[in-house]
């Protein structure tokens, strides 16, 4: 039955002297397994430092971490018989449990006070080390930094590449750059070659050592062309026949309709003008036969036009001539598409390369890698045979048991890097092989695989698969049975996706019940009347904006709906049933665009709400008071500045205190504010009662003068307590803001530290920082304070709920399509190969689809569309009652 194949499923894949590949869905338990594994492994007699458990995220990474650690507690805590029940459940059998009741009471103490610790690192955490361990002389910079966010660099590089440009030795790449913005214009030949920026470590895999044989290989598939333009091809003999056949019966046979005129005039037009033009001419010749989304004209058809056509034979040559023209036409268009292909990618990668090459120095300037470099390099000493015995000798000598949780999100060049590594130890019928080999463990899901825009391939944990069967033994063990979801969301899971090509039905061990609602969506409201004769008063009216009302109006539908269904659900918590709380609630949004409108319904329904706002402090109120003041502290004659800093709550100064400033006489507002304040009418000496502006007064001056001498956080650290900043800004906020608000004035000052490491603490350069990641960079600006949400629905988006659960979950904005019309770059990699097959890039819409790509586009499209399912079941299996 079920409960016995899952028992056998749960016994075999926590034996530690086994490897296996687990495929689990979602709310099974995977990192559960995992972590029962590690404890096996450690009551087998491995000691911590010869396990390496590997994750994506840092935050996996702890919270794998921390189950460990507490999971060793209860052990150690535990009576003999709960033990043993822990240990049956992760696959012992009675006497082995019971002969294991004193090594696991001992084991907490093992790993807290081990001296070489168990390694639970993300994969570049883990490449972080392994880079670290590269003899001398083996490529990589000596102690790097390691540098998070990158987008300050791109930028710098971009305008190191803009001055060679310049250079008379760049004159080639300067002329592929002019022809590659005179093709797609200069923001999208920009976000290219970032693009390409970002893939070059793919690209590197490609070239191997001679770039110049693989820019060659990369344009082969789009050689066959040739390097003329194809529509200089138009005018052949029998082309221009077939269009004077059809001139001839549109003037004769068809005469009378106005459409065949029309063609006629325009044949005319084109049969007598001159050639000259290649674009002009072949677009002419298409608006003879085609209409502007380049389909047959109907009207001209032969099917249309064959009852007009009585003469002999007239009917055969009109379609002969019809057919030989659009076909052309499409030929060449197709041709035409490949060749522009090619144009675009001879300039692009002569322009990509260069971009690398300027990046690549400025990082080595900085002695620092990236994330991408320490993939880059990790494969390199692995599979570079001069470096691959070193390497090998200091990991064989340390792991014994190699876990790797979430695989799914692993990509091809990570997938080769731990690959390299097995291969060291041959095939597994070899004598040499013995005990030596590590015990691998993988789990994971391709259907839940939602990273595709990290370069992650769902496909390679098949060739995981297969090579860890072949090499290691691995079982393949699957299970589709669930832990958190409800009977009837499995129901529905199982309908819906039953179109999945990777969805198999599942069972639940969650129990009966649940519910699923779906909502109607909210449909945009009618164009608002506008009247012509008048202006819109920008201060009072605000700017009609259709698609974001009807997010707003969905927003409030969802609040009323979650408002129901908190009242109605009831929580199993702790062995006792209670009644639920806002904060059993996840809303899932897939992309951020429509947030605010989302959050706005909410706080007007009166839903309290902790929103996962990343990258989004240095656009919150208070991270704008705390930068004018800064501001402030860094130029004093900046009044702006100062007036935002006075109004703020920091201060908290009316519109009637600054009236009264502006009326002072004097060039700038400090000195009027200093005078202001000297005044004996306003005196004060920092009581309850101290006026405002006095109060500023004396605060500003004695920081100014700690702004001279202190690092930036300890100056920050100041101000908050002499401001008594948290207290103020409670004070100021409503009562649902007051977490997060707290938690971003903690996040805020944290960036004194975080910032470079601290290495840089003038205050002018810690702001010229802040001001860069707020102007180039929003998606690596910091994020907003994690606040305690208390009592408040969670809103998030549906990657940053991976691996989160809650007891309601609703999905807004779930008919939203992804954006497939981007530049980009187009990387094929099969995950059983070593290296890419083929790397080129891809202008924006349709105009950069070509049929010499067509099968490597269609299977990107297919991989696109399997995120869009993966996407849905990773939102809808967070919900363990009501989605």
């Amino acid at each position: 039955g079920a409960a016995v194949s899952h028992e056998a499923f749960i016994r075999r894949a926590c034996d530690p002297q086994q490897s296996a590949v687990v495929e689990a869905c979602a709310g099974s338990g995977k990192t559960w397994l995992l972590v029962g594994r590690i404890v096996r492994a450690l009551l087998d007699g491995s000691t911590p430092g010869e396990i390496l458990a590997i994750t994506f995220t840092r935050r996996a990474a702890q919270e794998m971490r921390t189950r460990l650690l507490d999971d060793l507690r209860t052990l150690a805590l535990a009576e003999d018989d709960a033990i043993v029940d822990w240990l049956r459940q992760r696959g012992m059998d009675e006497p082995a449990a019971r002969a294991a009741i004193g090594p696991a009471r001992n084991l907490y103490e093992k790993v807290v006070a081990a001296r070489v610790p168990i390694s639970m690192e993300t994969f570049h955490g883990w490449f972080w080390q392994l880079v670290s361990r590269a003899p001398l002389g083996a490529g990589v910079p000596y102690a790097p930094a390691l540098l998070e966010a990158v987008d300050r660099l791109r930028t710098d590089a971009w305008l190191h590449f803009s001055a060679r440009l310049l250079r008379p030795e760049h004159a080639d790449v300067r002329a592929a750059w002019e022809r590659l913005i005179d093709e797609i214009g200069d923001a999208s030949a920009r976000s290219l070659l970032i693009k390409f920026l970002d893939c070059r470590a793919e690209w590197w895999c490609f070239a191997g050592d001679d770039e110049g044989h693989a820019v060659q290989r990369a344009l082969a598939p789009l050689a066959t062309v040739g390097e003329h333009d194809p529509r200089n091809d138009l005018r052949t003999g029998d082309f221009v026949e077939a269009v004077a056949t059809l001139a001839e019966l549109w003037g004769t046979r068809l005469a009378g309709l106005q459409t065949a005129a029309k063609a006629l005039e325009r044949v005319r037009g084109w049969l007598e003008a001159s050639p000259a033009d290649p674009a002009a001419d072949f677009r002419a010749a298409c608006e003879i036969v085609l209409t502007a989304k380049r389909t047959p004209i109907v009207a001209l058809c032969p099917e249309a036009a064959a009852k007009r056509l009585t003469g002999a034979g007239e009917a055969e040559r009109y379609a002969q001539a019809h057919g030989l023209v659009v076909a052309r036409l499409a030929e060449i268009e197709s041709d035409l598409r490949v060749w522009q292909a090619l144009r675009l990618n001879e300039a692009a990668l002569a322009c990509g390369r260069l971009l690398i090459e300027v990046y690549q120095a400025l990082k080595a300037q900085q002695q620092a890698l990236d994330f991408t470099d320490l993939e880059w390099h990790a494969h390199r000493l692995l599979a570079d045979p001069d470096h691959a015995a070193y390497m090998q000798v200091r990991l064989d000598a340390r792991y014994r048991h190699i876990l790797v949780d979430e695989f799914q999100d692993t990509n091809p060049l990570q997938w080769q890097v731990l690959q390299s590594w097995l291969a060291g130890y041959g095939d597994r019928d070899e004598e040499s092989a013995g005990d030596d080999r590590p015990r691998v463990f993988i789990v994971g899901d391709p259907k839940q695989s939602i990273y595709r825009f990290r370069r992650a391939e769902p496909r390679v944990f098949d060739a995981a698969r297969e090579l860890l069967a072949r090499d290691f033994g691995a079982a393949h063990l699957r299970t589709n049975v669930t832990r958190r979801n409800r009977q009837a969301l499995v129901e529905v899971l199982n309908q819906v996706m039953a179109a999945n090509p990777l969805y198999q039905p599942q069972a639940t061990l969650a129990g009966v019940g649940g519910a699923f609602v779906l909502l109607p969506l909210a449909q945009p409201l009618p164009p608002p009347a506008v009247d012509e004769t008048s202006l819109r008063d920008v201060l009072e009216q605000p700017r009609a904006e259709r698609d974001s009302e009807s997010r707003y109006r969905e927003g409030r539908v969802l609040g009323n709906e979650l408002a129901y269904w908190v009242a109605h659900t009831r929580v199993r918590e702790h062995g006792r049933e209670r009644a639920a709380r806002w904060s059993d609630v996840l809303l899932l949004v897939r992309r951020r665009t429509y947030l605010p409108q989302i959050e706005r319904a909410l706080r007007d329904a009166g839903v309290p709400y902790v929103s996962d706002r990343r990258g989004g402090l240095l656009a919150t109120l208070e991270a704008d008071d705390l930068l004018a003041l800064l501001g402030f502290l860094t130029t004093p004659t900046h009044d702006l500045k100062l007036a935002h800093a006075l109004r703020s709550p920091i201060f908290g100064a009316s519109d009637e205190d600054l009236i009264a400033l502006a009326r002072q006489p004097g060039a700038h507002w400090w000195p009027r504010l200093q005078a202001l304040a000297a005044q004996p009418a306003s005196a004060g000496d920092g009581a309850a009662d101290e006026p405002a502006l006095v109060r500023a007064a004396r605060l500003l001056a004695r920081w100014l003068e700690a702004a001279r001498v202190l690092p930036v956080h300890d100056l920050l650290d100041r101000i908050y307590f002499e401001g008594d900043l948290r207290r103020r800004y409670a004070a100021a906020v409503p009562a649902p803001m007051h977490a997060q608000v707290q938690a971003n004035l903690d996040a805020f000052i944290e960036l004194a530290l975080a910032i470079d490491a601290g290495r840089y603490p003038s205050l002018p350069r810690f702001i010229d920082e802040l001001a860069g990641l707020k102007r180039h960079a929003p998606e690596e600006a910091p994020d907003e304070g994690i606040a305690d949400a208390g009592d408040a629905v969670k809103v998030m988006t549906i990657h940053g709920a991976k691996g989160l659960e809650a007891e309601i979950v609703a999905i807004a904005d779930a008919h939203a399509k992804a954006a497939t019309d981007a530049e980009s770059v187009l990387v094929v990699w099969p995950p059983q190969a070593p290296a890419p097959e083929h790397v080129s890039l891809v202008a924006r819409g349709a105009a950069g689809r070509d049929a010499a790509r067509a099968d490597w586009f269609a299977d990107d499209d297919a991989q696109r569309a399997q995120e869009d399912w993966n996407l849905l079941y990773v939102a809808a299996t967070r919900a363990r009652q009501v989605l």
